[in-house]
């Protein structure tokens, strides 16, 4: 893929590495601005950025912590820069499909916001916009939204989810990616 192409651009998956197991119109995407250097098998992508007030950043992004598995979560990693490059914490998974349900196969496309979020009797600090989905085509995204009281977690699924479903369960992928 040229150098110049969009940080989102397709790649067939073909072409990155053989996935056992899914047609090939499974599309795996290129890393966003490759920060990370993913090792062999693994991806990320649609970072969803955070400025802490101590001059940190937290970048939110999906990957697979499973090389070669297509199984989406999403990781984390903490920046910090003293007039240099930015050095990034290692990759922690932050959150995780569910054991059954919407959710159940992919959680991704997270779009994290700081601020004041009352869920019940709880307040929490972050909230994390997300796409689920319970089928490996792909063919039943919805958007859900988890909360948490610090970005490390733990997140806790809104009990009201799916906040966009979709009920159809037809060729369509469903629900787009989250914008908060």
């Amino acid at each position: 893929m040229p150098r110049d192409a969009p940080a989102c651009a397709p790649v067939p998956a073909a072409s990155r590495f053989p996935v056992r197991g899914h047609s090939p119109a499974v599309w795996l995407w290129r890393p966003a601005g490759e920060l990370f250097g993913a090792p062999e098998g693994t991806y990320t992508y649609c970072p969803s950025v955070i400025q802490e007030d101590d001059g940190s950043r937290l970048v939110f992004y999906c990957t697979n912590p499973k090389p070669y598995l297509i199984r989406d979560h999403v990781g984390m990693r903490r920046g910090t820069r003293d007039r240099g490059p930015w050095r990034w914490s290692d990759e922690r998974i932050v959150f995780s499909p569910a054991e059954s349900g919407w959710d159940s196969v992919h959680v991704c496309d997270p779009d994290v916001v700081k601020g004041v979020f009352h869920a019940g009797a709880t307040t929490y600090a972050y909230a994390l916009f997300y796409l689920g989905c319970d089928t490996l085509d792909n063919t039943h995204n919805q958007v859900g939204v988890a909360f948490a009281a610090s970005p490390e977690g733990p997140w806790v699924r809104w009990a009201l989810n799916p906040v966009a479903p979709y009920e159809a369960r037809d060729r369509w992928w469903g629900r787009a990616s989250p914008a908060s």
